[in-house]
Formats: C-alpha cells, sequence, structure tokens
C-alpha cells in the first residue's frame, strides 16, 4: 500500500511540475514568436523545441539559427528535430557564434537551473552565447520549468558543477586516424596535461531579460518567489 501510494505521488509530479509546465510554456512562449524573426538557440533543450514547435504549429514563419558545440555536440539533434517540424534551421559551431547571432532578434536558451539571485546554470557554452548576445543587444529569453528553480546561489562555475568523461575532449572518430582508439590517444598525452570536461556554466541574471516558465514570463531575479510557492504547494499533495 505504502509503494503504491509512493508511485502515485511520484506520477502526480511528474505531470504536474514536469510534463504539464512544457506544454505550458510552449503555449506562452510560441506567443512571443512573429514573423520573419531570426532565433539563436544553443545546444538541445526539449522545453525550447517545443516553444519553437508550437510557434510553427501557429503559422508563425522563422529562422531558428542553431549554435552548437564540441565535445557533445547536442545542437545536432536539435537541429534534425527542427527540420522536422517544418522549421527553417541554419546551424554552426560556437566558434562562429559573434556572426551568427549577428542578425538575430532573439536568443531562446534552457536551462539547468535558475537561481535564487536569477542567474542561469545551462549546459557549458551558454554563458558565452549569452555574453555575445548581450553585447549586440539581442534580447535573451530562458526556457524553464519552476521545478528546476533552486534557492542556491552560485557566483561561478568552478565551485560546484559536474564533469564529464575527459576522453570527450580527445578528437572524435572522424577526427582521427582509423587505427587509434580513445585508450591509445590517452596513453599518448603528456603525463602533466589534465583534460578537464565541465559540463555547465553559470550566466549572469544581467544578460536575461526575461524567464518563461508555466507561470508566466518573469524577471529571473522573481524565481525565488516561485520556488517558495511550488514548494508549499508540493508539500500539499
Amino acid at each position: 500500500e505504502a509503494r503504491k501510494l509512493i508511485l502515485e505521488a511520484i506520477d502526480l509530479f511528474r505531470e504536474k511540475r514536469l510534463l504539464l509546465p512544457v506544454k505550458e510554456i510552449a503555449a506562452i512562449g510560441s506567443k512571443l514568436i512573429g514573423h520573419g524573426e531570426k532565433i539563436v538557440v544553443y545546444a538541445y533543450s526539449e522545453v525550447v523545441l517545443n516553444l519553437l514547435k508550437q510557434a510553427r504549429n501557429l503559422g508563425t514563419d522563422f529562422l531558428v539559427i542553431v549554435i552548437d558545440s564540441r565535445p557533445l555536440y547536442e545542437g545536432r539533434k536539435m537541429a534534425k528535430a527542427l527540420d522536422e517540424a517544418g522549421i527553417n534551421t541554419d546551424y554552426g559551431l560556437v566558434n562562429g557564434a559573434s556572426y551568427l547571432i549577428h542578425s538575430a532578434t532573439k536568443v531562446i536558451l534552457g536551462a539547468h537551473s535558475i537561481m535564487a539571485d536569477g542567474s542561469v546554470t545551462s549546459r557549458i557554452g551558454t554563458a558565452s552565447v549569452a555574453l555575445l548576445a548581450n553585447s549586440m543587444h539581442v534580447p535573451i529569453l530562458v526556457a524553464c520549468e519552476a521545478a528546476k528553480f533552486s534557492d542556491r546561489v552560485q557566483l561561478d562555475s568552478f565551485a560546484f558543477n559536474e564533469l564529464g568523461d575527459p576522453l570527450q575532449l580527445l578528437p572524435s572518430p572522424c577526427e582521427r586516424s582509423a587505427d587509434a582508439s580513445l585508450l591509445q590517444m590517452r596513453d599518448k598525452l603528456p603525463s602533466n596535461l589534465r583534460m578537464i570536461n565541465m559540463l555547465y556554466d553559470v550566466t549572469p541574471a544581467a544578460y536575461v531579460q526575461a524567464a518563461i516558465c508555466e507561470v508566466g514570463v518573469i524577471p529571473t531575479t522573481s524565481a525565488l518567489v516561485i520556488y517558495h510557492e511550488m514548494s508549499n504547494y508540493t508539500t500539499s499533495y
């Protein structure tokens, strides 16, 4: 009986705090995209993808510019999904971001979390894209479920982060010789070289114009208020 109640509570949380918000964010955010806009996205975000697909379903004609980076190349997945949805898409790597962002009208980013001070933690490289967009006066929106809001503060990407497999930083199969394995390449690395594959970075709140969540379009600095409201709601299940 206890197991059944726990599973029901998990299903309820998943439905109300994770699945339904994605649909609500898509409905809210899709109305912020106008005809002829050029939208920049970075890497892959399910929330951002659903938002863009909803905007396309509304009949809005726009271009999405996908910026990607090594070693995960998540933007390839995003570009493929956008193409399958019939959305005009450009694709480029982060080393050409200044050129790709130059003609953009809006940047829409996903998030791993929005912190108490309004800063945004997301896939590493997001802060670089946001910095460039801010310098070019291109508005930045972050699409994020309220379940990802946090009461913590993170000032940088070094004190607290996640590290990926350092072997991912080595050349991909298409970039190395056919007879060279990752382990062989690792063994040839200098002994005083340490590979650091950081997964997330922090974008300051000052760079982000607004966050799109299931509550509506809010300043990222209001995330803490929503966090406490949602926490009270969760404990009342």
